[in-house]
């Protein structure tokens, strides 16, 4: 593949900027075929006299075997499952900050609706997500003597993983494939393609549901250390869950399926 410097960054071809800014775009088998209007129209819109060799170089084919895998999509689904999982994290976050406050309780003394809103403040000016956590589980640890540390473990370790997909879907890029049937849609690393680290229309929608069920669960935690539970969570049922090592997708048998899996759920692909 052949790179060229445009604004001081680095592209590789296929072509950036077909499907957008952000967008990266590889050229298949079933695009050739431009003629040479197109390509010198497309060089004037870059700014530059001739286009770089091997700007319509087709993929190896391995990558179009791992694109065909995949049903076609849209910009549109693409764009619209990366903004359910910005909002889903978001969602997600808007409990960890409610769990932060409880670090603003006295004995004797519940937290505030005043102390919560500054707890608020406080989270969202922590930088890190490693020091974020590290102070939640703090938290819940003092708070929470009566929850299991095999839950305790795997919940953070599952947050982790939460934390980088969250960081994946806001710094990465849209990346176009153009196979037999149509374009796929994927989240690479700039300047990345289909052959490390990706992210397909349908793998999205299925990490909105991870973080979907991670909500509920630091729910289910911050209802149990303030001593109350909701009707879809009984005291009996949140017990069991704070035993529970945390694994995704979780058990049928699991107490919050019902709850996951209700009429919220994002639409899949």
């Amino acid at each position: 593949m052949e790179s060229f410097p445009r604004s001081g960054a680095t592209y590789r071809f296929g072509a950036c900027g077909f499907g957008g800014v952000f967008s990266i775009c590889r050229k298949t088998s079933s695009s050739a075929g431009l003629d040479s209007s197109f390509e010198s129209g497309l060089a004037r819109s870059l700014g530059l006299g001739f286009l770089p060799e091997g700007l319509f170089d087709m993929p190896s084919k391995s990558e179009l075997d791992i694109a065909n895998k995949y049903p076609p999509s849209t910009r549109y689904q693409i764009d619209h499952a990366r903004g359910a999982a910005i909002s889903q994290y978001a969602h997600l976050e808007s409990e960890l900050s409610n769990l932060f406050s409880i670090g603003f309780e006295t004995p004797g003394n519940k937290v505030s609706h005043f102390q919560r809103v500054h707890a608020g403040f406080a989270f969202r000016k922590i930088g890190s997500s490693r020091a974020r956590n590290e102070i939640l589980e703090s938290a819940i640890r003092w708070r929470g003597k009566h929850i299991g540390g095999i839950f305790y473990n795997s919940l953070f370790k599952e947050l982790d993983k939460i934390d980088k997909f969250r960081n994946h879907m806001a710094h990465w890029t849209v990346y176009i494939a153009l196979g037999d049937n149509g374009e796929r849609h994927f989240i690479v690393p700039p300047n990345g393609g289909i052959g490390g680290i990706f992210y397909s229309v349908g793998e999205i929608h299925d990490w909105v549901m991870r973080m979907r069920f991670t909500f509920y669960l630091f729910c289910v935690v911050r209802y149990s250390v303030e001593d109350r539970y909701p009707e879809w969570a009984s005291q009996e049922s949140s017990n069991e869950i704070l035993r529970l090592p945390v694994s995704y997708p979780p058990p049928s048998s699991h107490p919050l399926v019902p709850i996951w899996k209700g009429p919220t759920v994002p639409p899949q692909s």
